[in-house]
């Protein structure tokens, strides 16, 4: 059996790495680091992309939860193939939250076209210092972690974590897709989704 500590940080936190970037990200966006993340121009926004590395645990439930709200989103990943599935974990915790995966596939950033009325938002700060993340630079971005009740700007793959974390992970994606939507329609009560 793991000691404490380790099972705490697998289940809690995806592992000590994970532990140890969520108190490092915390800390810094208490300090201010991320508020520019949360100002966004909501009038400026045509559509939601967003982004982790694989683009099959984390962006797609994201993505799939805003389009069953009637919004234009869109999940890429930094470091992807096309067209592989959804990760069966993904697939059964977005059939928990309503939403179905079974027809994703995953799309490379690369092969997405950005446009400056995208608002993207990636599950890591991290994410923003990829070298490919420079095919993004006139698009608004934030980090989808910034929006949870409990805000923290990092959410620690959960690929290949106990399914104890995984569902904490997907339950906390769900939750700061949903408030940051909450925000949108009060900023901009035109975007709705019947006009989305």
């Amino acid at each position: 059996m793991l000691p404490f500590w380790d099972r705490y940080w697998r289940n809690h936190y995806g592992g000590r790495r994970g532990f140890v970037l969520y108190w490092i990200y915390g800390a810094l966006m208490w300090a201010g680091i991320f508020r520019k993340y949360r100002n966004i121009d909501w009038d400026r926004v045509d559509r939601l992309v967003f982004v982790c590395m694989g683009n099959i645990c984390r962006s797609p439930v994201a993505g799939a939860i805003a389009r069953a709200e009637g919004y234009r989103a869109y999940s890429v990943g930094l470091h992807c193939s096309a067209g592989v599935p959804a990760d069966e974990r993904a697939n059964e915790h977005a059939r928990f939250f309503g939403v179905d995966l079974n027809a994703h596939g995953a799309t490379p950033f690369n092969d997405f076209e950005f446009t400056e009325r995208d608002l993207v938002v990636a599950m890591e700060p991290m994410h923003w210092r990829q070298p490919d993340a420079r095919a993004m630079k006139l698009a608004q971005k934030t980090l989808l972690g910034l929006w949870h009740r409990r805000p923290n700007p990092y959410i620690h793959d959960p690929f290949e974590t106990s399914d104890e974390y995984y569902q904490l992970c997907e339950q906390r994606i769900v939750e700061a897709t949903a408030e940051m939507l909450s925000h949108a329609k009060h900023a901009r009560l035109s975007w709705s989704p019947s006009t989305a």
